[in-house]
């Protein structure tokens, strides 16, 4: 084999590799690398602290809690000796690397605390609104806390036109949304596993205008299935879940099955 031929080998190799990796992913920030900050103040307007979050993913609802974690912020509220609320590998929570990058986030799916309805949810507006008719590919991955000691089944993806901000039809709290995610996983399944990320993922048809991506838990607390895990020195009573890297991407892409490793 000459130099020549071997250089177009290698060369249409790299090219089929990009074109495996560039394909268009409809969700901005997808493993929440870019962060923003709030700065939070008492009553009087006394300055407390700032307030960090992945930039353009917010909480559609206000009962529960979801956090925030990026190894750049490693050196926030470590007065004392103490481990930032937003640390990676370790936090609070968790020591948990991220499924790619520098960053992760959060969300609580459900909680045995007594306060039903004690949950959250992350959504984002996508780059660019779904096309009536295409088929996308959606994929997330999860990982449940090392604090918790409950995890659930079931949780899912919904795509809607109009933002789910503040929609909770049963109060707040509890603060259900309960549409019905066009990805969900399978019942039965629980997300059990500390420290080892787990995919979420699944094809559906867009009817056309679909702008926003919500994910979390979509059912009442009677109607989750969860698992009560040997404790383990664990002292959540909640289904508390790291996130990383969210795709949406028309199913003429290969990075989905490239993602699975």
């Amino acid at each position: 084999m000459n130099k020549q031929v071997l250089f177009l080998i290698i060369f249409s190799m790299m090219i089929s590799k990009y074109n495996i990796f560039a394909q268009y992913n409809y969700v901005p920030n997808p493993s929440f690398e870019e962060y923003d900050s709030i700065a939070i103040f008492t009553n009087d307007s006394i300055f407390i602290k700032y307030y960090y979050y992945p930039s353009e993913w917010f909480g559609p609802v206000s009962c529960g809690y979801w956090y925030y974690y990026n190894i750049n912020l490693n050196h926030i509220d470590t007065t004392g000796g103490c481990i930032s609320w937003y640390g990676v590998p370790q936090n609070p929570w968790s020591y948990t690397y991220p499924y790619e990058g520098i960053a992760q986030s959060g969300f609580c799916s459900f909680t045995l605390s007594g306060n039903e309805g004690l949950r959250d949810y992350l959504e984002i507006k996508l780059k660019s609104s779904l096309t009536d008719g295409n088929k996308y590919c959606v994929s997330f991955f999860i990982t449940l806390a090392d604090s918790c000691y409950i995890a659930i089944d079931q949780i899912g993806a919904y795509f809607s036109n109009d933002s789910l901000i503040n929609y909770t039809p049963f109060g707040n709290p509890p603060c259900y949304l309960l549409q019905n995610p066009q990805i969900v996983s399978p019942p039965g399944y629980y997300f059990n596993i500390r420290n080892q990320w787990q995919r979420i993922s699944g094809t559906f048809i867009a009817h056309g205008g679909e702008q926003f991506i919500t994910i979390g838990n979509f059912k009442t607390d009677a109607n989750t299935n969860h698992l009560t895990l040997p404790n383990l020195g664990t002292w959540e009573s909640s289904a508390y879940y790291h996130i990383d890297m969210v795709y949406v991407i028309e199913c003429d892409s290969n990075i989905i099955q490239a993602q699975a490793g």
